[in-house]
């Protein structure tokens, strides 16, 4: 009697299941297609908001990992594969936290691959504007899928991505040395346009005193924060190199403000001194044997957010620039700072960071800032400008997902500490090149 009431009881749930499944199967399909862009600035945020996506599910799956994973070993167990994948942990919380960490971190970074192969294979259309939401569905996917993975070979990664995350830490550090460029130009164009207008005195007065406050304000900072790692690091030869850092991005701030170069400006040094700071605590973090100081991963987060932030921006400010006619706006600072420069106003001098009437386009060509600030147009179509703008944005975030693995589950090590060390003085060099590039690269033409 029970196997008579049992047996519909049963089709019927069959039933069920086979219409959901196929129900949701066609749902999950449907959902994944959509997520159409039109403009290439549309594209560049949903990128940032995929790397976004993919580092708040790191941090909250490493987080909480005994809510879950528990029970799903113990399942796991029950059936004689109780040391399948992160299983393997046994149990240790934080075994758990960073392998959890290792997975969602890798899966973020094969989406920007993928996306970045599919671009340079000529689908740079489909790969950028299409199907937006399979973008974000795909790295918990993937991240599902690398839970049966061996934890040796994600620690592999982790250990790896503690060495290559020095690679992001360079391509910010040129982004931000751009920044600083075009900040400071900004402002000070500011200042002589408010010299031309009704309140000359006081507008004029007022940005000058904003540009000397937020270079004050960034100066203070790296040497506070110098002075701070030199108490948190007890190891002598760690000092010197912390030492050594900073006095080499003063020279390049008293240099750079000298008559004689002509491309500097104390805002753009003092920018460059307070990131060398926070690189140098990037790099003392990575001593081994627990020497160096613990970096909060919110702060390595924040720094991270605010440089593709501002690359994405950077990239679609050079693309509506190319879309304007019209004379340059740095064309009229520029005669302003020829003037001043002229009437003996040292101060104006030192402000500017123009003082040969270049553009600040020519200081990003010296250093190769074309690369990361590509002019693309403004059609609706996907031209070679945008798709190359586009392998650009994920070959920057897959090595920002790769820093970010590092961020929230450091590996200290000697290669580690010694490649992020050189990335402290590669970025002065840096700096240095886009100073001395007009008088190396003399017979070159810009623009």
């Amino acid at each position: 009697m029970g196997s008579v009431v049992a047996a519909p009881l049963s089709a019927a749930a069959t039933f069920l299941g086979g219409c959901c499944g196929t129900f949701a199967a066609g749902c999950c399909y449907r959902l994944a297609g959509s997520g159409q862009v039109g403009s290439a600035q549309a594209v560049r945020s949903v990128i940032v908001l995929l790397q976004a996506f993919t580092a708040a599910l790191a941090t909250v799956a490493s987080a909480t990992p005994t809510l879950w994973l528990p029970w799903a070993c113990g399942r796991l167990r029950a059936v004689g594969a109780g040391d399948l994948g992160i299983c393997g942990c046994s149990g240790d919380e934080a075994c758990w936290a960073d392998q959890l960490v290792y997975r969602a971190e890798a899966a973020g970074v094969a989406v920007f691959l993928a996306l970045l192969l599919m671009a340079a294979g000529g689908c740079a259309e489909g790969a950028s504007r299409s199907a937006a939401v399979a973008k974000f569905m795909a790295v918990p996917l993937i991240g599902f899928v690398l839970l049966f993975v061996g934890n040796d070979v994600l620690s592999t990664f982790g250990a790896f991505a503690t060495v290559a995350s020095a690679v992001f830490l360079a391509v910010q550090a040129v982004m931000l040395i751009d920044f600083a460029y075009a900040w400071n130009e900004d402002w000070y164009a500011k200042a002589l346009e408010a010299r031309r207008g009704a309140r000359a005195s006081s507008g004029f007065q007022g940005w000058q005193m904003g540009i000397l406050v937020a270079s004050a304000l960034l100066l203070l900072g790296s040497i506070a924060g110098t002075i701070c790692l030199l108490i948190a690091v007890p190891d002598a030869r760690a000092r010197s190199v912390t030492a050594v850092a900073w006095v080499l991005a003063a020279v390049l701030l008293v240099v750079s403000i000298t008559e004689h170069v002509k491309h500097g400006a104390l805002l753009t040094s003092c920018v460059v001194m307070a990131y060398n700071a926070w690189l140098t605590w990037e790099a003392m973090s990575l001593l081994p044997g627990g020497r160096g100081p613990e970096l909060p991963a919110w702060a390595s987060l924040s720094v991270c957010a605010v440089s593709l932030l501002l690359f994405s921006r950077r990239a679609g400010g050079a693309d509506a620039a190319a879309d304007q006619d019209g004379p340059d706006p740095a064309a009229g600072a520029c005669g302003e700072a020829g003037s001043s420069a002229r009437a003996g106003q040292l101060f104006l001098l030192l402000l500017s960071g123009n003082k040969q009437c270049r553009a600040m386009s020519d200081i990003r060509e010296f250093m190769f800032m074309s690369l990361f600030v590509p002019r693309s147009s403004s059609s609706s179509a996907l031209g070679a400008a945008d798709a190359r703008d586009f392998r650009l944005q994920c070959a920057v975030h897959a090595a920002a997902g790769v820093y970010l693995t590092a961020a929230l589950a450091p590996r200290a090590g000697d290669l580690a500490h010694g490649v992020h060390t050189a990335v402290v003085f590669g970025s002065l060099a840096l700096y240095g090149w886009s100073l001395m590039a007009p008088y190396v690269l003399r017979g070159r033409s810009f623009g």
